[in-house]
């Protein structure tokens, strides 16, 4: 033999190591073979029944354990799980699970050992069906189901997948997606062996009404994919069993409040209710805007009361609801401003037929109504407001503000309305108009303000009759607002003195009533009182006028102007019934009285008084005072008979319009008195009164101390007294005067003047031959008076000292005459005087008295004549 070679020793070598490892110090051999799984066939995209497994033993088939063997998808694609994995002690490896592909066909699976296991890898074959594709999902439970807000519902939504043959599909995957607020647990899932997929848990939105839950499956071709269920979610109910405070936005599933029970709105409420709405006990915030909106029936027995403690300036709203209908029997509403009271939120004033405004309507169209008795009842209820005159307008300065109009309240019902028991109505009046006060110099100027509208009531009925039956309803809209006052003074004492102007402002309307069926008829079986409010009054005009400026210049008094506000009219339509209408003779309409005409008080400033240099009175200034015009009544019943009287016309009044006081000019030097001024006109108008079934009376006219002329001044030569004003004012009525009114000013009256003349004997006048000491004394006032007496040695010669004259004064030509007789001068020169005249005038321009003094002796013609010049 040839001997071996290198690489040949070595390759002998390697086998005997390998062998060296084994036990026994024999060559160990393994081998991999097929253990289970071969051959299957499932459905495509399903998962084989047994999964494929593989075994290795040693070359005594002893199992070994340990092996690492891979498991690797070869064709038709599928899916595997635990692909690798180990031999066990019984030598068998398995795979976690093989899904074949979703395309019919064969399909391939390789085990791979390692470690060079002799048969490995191995090839494990199965065939996919088409027969078990998904092809249809359907809801298998949990639709169309109610939960209370916020919990999950109590049957868990679930769907199945079947395949064309509908056979169950396993292993489909689905997700299950809440919308509207709720939420899901569970919600990615597979189908079991049954097909059905169920979501863990579903809980519903906090807020009532519908959710839904979308059910999406993977795969195409899947018909009601994805699907979705429904459920409701309903609100707890409202019942509570002591007094409580709420508010906000609420909802309930219904609500009980029991008698006795009351729950205060701490603020705005807003409550949506599933179903019906029960009170018998008290539903109360002031003056908070509520909003029952209602599935169910409203039936109420207690009160609602949402009336404000004080007039609001933004008024709430009552907005009740009952798509069920509503019953109310006994109770009481009070509002603080508008009401709608419906079954049928979408009806408005457009649904209806035109009612004309302001007025009293009964209106129907169609015949019979829908016979559905009792949808909306109303019995022996009370609705009224709180407060009963709505917000007054702004006080103060120039303009008055407006005051608010009652609120409007509706009842109205799609179906039959029925009212009865004595149930009564009293709208909301209008309130007053501001008040305005001007006070300046001059200029100053006010208006009132008007008052705002009664409050309307609307009682209507859609696709139904409006029937009222019983005794004692009744129906009253409410009065129209008073208008406010306006006061304006001037108090400048000027040329000419501050004015005023002020008007005061309208009085208005009160609320109309309508009455109204729509495709039903207007049934009146019972005893029916519709009233009309009354209308407002004018507000009245004050206006005061300062006095013109005394001195130089002079100024003339100041104007005043004042208007009394209109008087609010009432509706000057026919109560009219349209239609289908029966028992119109069981309805009295009444009220509607016309607001009467506001009072106007003028009071003119008095012209200034003259002085030295401008000594006449200035003219007295214009007082025109305008009563306000009475309202209008012309509220006609269903004869058309007037039944309301017309407003009386407001009172119109002047007052002082005085000329100013002419100059008194009795202090050296004199001169002639001023003369009065005149005397302002009287202006203005007293108000007409309005119409109606009697006609208002016309306002009364009063003047006090008005147009008088101004007194003329004292002097020598007195002034004249001032021409009366003129009586410009249209009255309709005979003036009555308080004072002496439209007179001409007093003339003034001459200066007292007393003089003293001195004739002396020790320096005797140069006039005054005979050298007598005389002192002539004349008093120039009244009837003039003079007398003469002696002094110094000659005081014997008139015993009788002094000696009276008589004078007289010719106010024409200014001459003072002065006589006596019968009197003697004794002693020596005993000598009787039949005859003593005096003739003097006054000098103005040199401030003396100057005349002569005539004495006629013993009959004689001899006289002795003095002539006198007052030193």
């Amino acid at each position: 033999m040839r001997p071996l070679s290198r690489d040949a020793v070595i390759a002998v070598v390697g086998v005997m190591l390998v062998g060296s490892c084994s036990s026994g110090g024999t060559t160990s051999t393994q081998t991999m073979s097929k253990s289970a799984g071969d051959g299957q066939t499932a459905a495509a995209g399903a998962a084989v029944a047994i999964r494929p497994a593989i075994k290795i033993v040693d070359q005594t088939g002893a199992a070994v354990s340990g092996i690492s063997v891979t498991f690797a998808i070869a064709s038709g694609g599928g899916s595997i799980t635990g692909a690798a994995t180990l031999t066990g002690a019984d030598g068998i490896a398995t795979v976690g699970s093989w899904t074949l592909g979703f395309t019919a066909g064969a399909n391939t699976l390789t085990a791979s050992a390692q470690g060079g296991v002799t048969g490995s890898p191995v090839t494990f074959t199965a065939t996919a069906s088409a027969a078990n594709v998904a092809t249809a999902m359907t809801k298998q439970g949990g639709d169309a189901q109610s939960a209370t807000v916020g919990t999950a519902v109590a049957v868990a939504p679930s769907v199945k997948l079947v395949n064309a043959s509908g056979a169950a599909v396993a292993g489909v995957a689905v997700a299950f997606t809440a919308s509207t607020g709720g939420s899901v647990t569970g919600g990615t899932t597979t189908t079991n062996a049954s097909g059905i997929a169920t979501v863990g848990s579903w809980t519903v939105s906090a807020t009532a009404g519908a959710n839904t839950l979308t059910a999406t499956a993977t795969g195409s071709g899947i018909t009601d994919n994805p699907t979705t269920f429904t459920a409701t979610g309903t609100a707890p109910a409202f019942a509570p069993t002591g007094n409580i405070s709420i508010s906000g936005t609420q909802t309930f599933g219904s609500v009980n409040i029991p008698a006795g029970i009351t729950v205060t709105l701490s603020a705005d409420a807003t409550f949506n209710i599933s179903g019906p709405v029960t009170i018998a006990g008290t539903l109360t915030g002031d003056c908070v805007n509520l909003t029952i909106t209602a599935t169910g029936v409203l039936t109420l027995t207690g009160t609602i009361n949402n009336g404000c403690t004080t007039a609001p300036t933004t008024t709430p709203s009552m907005i009740l609801v009952a798509t069920g209908g509503y019953s109310i029997s006994g109770g009481t509403i009070t509002l603080g401003g508008s009401l709608n009271l419906t079954n049928d939120a979408t009806l408005t004033d457009a649904t209806f037929p035109v009612a004309p405004s302001p007025g009293i309507r009964l209106g129907a169209t169609g015949g019979a109504g829908s016979g559905q008795v009792g949808v909306c009842t109303v019995f022996g209820a009370n609705f009224t407001a709180n407060p009963l005159t709505a917000k007054a307008g702004t006080n103060g300065g120039q303009t008055g503000g407006t005051g608010s109009s009652g609120s409007t309240w509706t009842l109205q019902c799609t179906g039959e309305l029925d009212i009865t028991g004595a149930t009564t109505v009293r709208g909301q009046n209008g309130g007053a108009g501001g008040t305005a006060t001007d006070t300046r110099a001059t200029g100053a100027f006010s208006t009132g303000g008007n008052g705002g509208k009664g409050g309307i009531i609307k009682v209507r009925a859609n696709n139904g009759d409006l029937v009222i039956s019983g005794i004692g309803n009744s129906v009253t809209s409410g009065d129209g607002g008073a208008g406010g006052a306006a006061t304006a003074t001037g108090t400048q004492v000027g040329a000419p003195g501050g004015s005023a102007t002020t008007t005061g402002g309208n009085g208005n309307e009160p609320g109309n009533i309508v009455l109204q069926a729509k495709n039903g008829g207007v049934n009146i079986n019972g005893a029916l009182a519709m009233v009309v409010g009354a209308a407002g009054v004018g507000g009245a005009g004050t206006a005061l006028a300062a006095d013109g400026q005394a001195g130089c210049p002079t100024g003339a008094g100041g104007a005043a102007t004042a208007t009394g506000g209109l008087g609010g009219n009432t509706p000057d339509k026919t109560l009219t019934a349209t239609g289908a209408v029966t028992g119109l003779g069981n309805v009295s309409v009444a009220g509607g009285a016309a607001g009467v005409g506001g009072a106007a008080k003028a009071t003119s400033g008095t012209g200034g008084a003259g002085a030295k240099p401008c000594k006449p009175g200035d003219v007295g200034g214009v007082a025109s005072a305008t009563g306000g015009k009475g309202g209008n009544a012309l509220l006609k019943n269903a004869l058309s008979v007037l039944i309301a009287n017309g407003g009386r016309g407001g009172s119109m009044e002047d007052i002082i319009a005085k000329g100013g006081q002419g100059w008194n000019d009795c202090v050296l030097p004199f001169e002639s008195g001023g003369k009065g001024g005149s005397g302002g006109a009287a202006a203005g108008k007293n108000g007409d009164g309005g119409t109606g079934l009697q006609n208002g009376a016309p306002g009364d006219a009063k003047f006090t101390t008005v147009a008088n002329g101004g007194n003329g001044g004292d002097g020598f030569g007195p002034g004249e007294g001032g021409p009366a004003g003129s009586p410009t004012a249209n009255i309709s009525v005979v003036a009555i005067t308080t004072q002496p009114s439209f007179v001409p000013g007093l003339p003034g009256a001459w200066c007292a003047i007393t003089k003293t003349v001195t004739f002396s004997l020790t320096t005797p006048a140069t006039d005054d031959p005979a050298g007598h000491e005389i002192i002539l004394q004349l008093i120039a006032f009244g009837p003039h008076t003079a007398s003469i007496s002696t002094t110094g040695q000659w005081t014997q010669l008139i015993p009788n000292n002094p000696v009276a004259f008589n004078c007289t004064f010719n106010s024409t030509t200014g001459i003072i005459t002065c006589t006596q007789s019968g009197f003697q001068i004794q002693g020596t020169l005993t000598k009787t005087i039949t005859l003593a005249v005096f003739t003097g005038t006054w000098n103005t321009t040199t401030q003396q008295l100057v005349g002569d003094l005539v004495l006629t002796i013993q009959g004689q013609v001899q006289t002795v004549k003095y002539h006198i010049v007052d030193p």
